[in-house]
């Protein structure tokens, strides 16, 4: 699914349009790093809270805001169950079963 700057309805200058469109060009053709999506994240919250947002757009940062959370949500508990720690007698064991 492709979008452009045109499709989120707001009054930009076209520096900022020219980024907006990279950074959604660039979230769709690569996994981003948590802090890249933590930072998406912010950038989306700094954009809601802008007064010239309109309802349409805001509808949609949301909805991409919380898809893009429930990612991070899902790598972060993919890490925590990927941590180890070892025991005294040298054996790893995984930090859920402790």
């Amino acid at each position: 699914m492709s979008r452009n700057i045109d499709d989120l309805n707001v009054n930009y200058t076209e520096a900022e349009e020219q980024e907006l469109n990279v950074n959604l060009s660039e979230t769709e053709e690569k996994e981003l790093t948590v802090e890249e999506s933590f930072a998406q994240l912010d950038e989306m919250v700094k954009r809601l809270e802008s007064p010239d947002v309109t309802l349409e757009e805001s509808f949609r940062l949301y909805e991409d805001g919380m898809k893009l959370l429930k990612k991070v949500h899902a790598t972060l508990d993919g890490y925590e169950k990927r941590i180890q720690i070892l025991t005294s007698d040298g054996m790893l064991e995984d930090l859920e079963d402790m």
